[in-house]
């Protein structure tokens, strides 16, 4: 449901914009979901301090909740599944035949399992908390040094394009 604001309200765009951001919408979502631009909401948010104050725990809540979350499932967790049936609890005789008339669920199976860890979570998690241990590398430049092709049989014109080369991929890999 959007909320159209044709003007900022300071009683209640601070309270809406804390909500939105509580149920995970980003920036974008909250304009249009209060009826407004990104570029207007942008501009409030410059103009209007306690717009982004109001909306900083709300999105810290949530961030923290989908952590929570992204580090339960890289590390793996028990859960328990529960199943329920209908008993019936109450009868009727009709007849020579017994009706049931109350019905209540009960448990009638437990069963603990283990979830395993998400390697893709695990991944996730240490790319974006360690960057410098986990961020993908080319690693093209190290596996030159290893694979180091015999360049006595090339012509002069082959060597100046091999160094080139080589310049352009060590250039590279230096603002990697």
């Amino acid at each position: 449901m959007a909320h159209y604001l044709s003007k900022y309200d300071p009683a209640l765009t601070p309270q809406l914009a804390y909500h939105l951001a509580v149920a995970g919408n980003i920036d974008a979502q909250i304009a249009a979901l209060i009826g407004v631009t990104e570029k207007t909401f942008t501009l409030w948010k410059g103009k209007y301090p306690e717009l982004r104050e109001a909306m900083k725990p709300g999105k810290d809540w949530i961030d923290a909740l989908v952590e929570g979350s992204l580090l339960k499932r890289a590390m793996g967790y028990q859960d328990e599944e529960v199943t329920r049936e209908a008993v019936a609890t109450d009868w009727e005789h009709i007849g020579n035949a017994a009706v049931a008339v109350r019905w209540k669920m009960r448990v009638t199976k437990r069963v603990k399992k283990h979830v395993a860890s998400d390697v893709i979570a695990c991944i996730f998690w240490l790319k974006n908390r360690k960057p410098a241990d986990w961020k993908d590398r080319n690693y093209l430049a190290f596996n030159a040094t290893f694979n180091k092709p015999d360049y006595s049989k090339l012509s002069d014109e082959e060597l100046m394009i091999m160094r080139a080369l080589a310049t352009k991929a060590e250039v590279h890999a230096g603002k990697n």
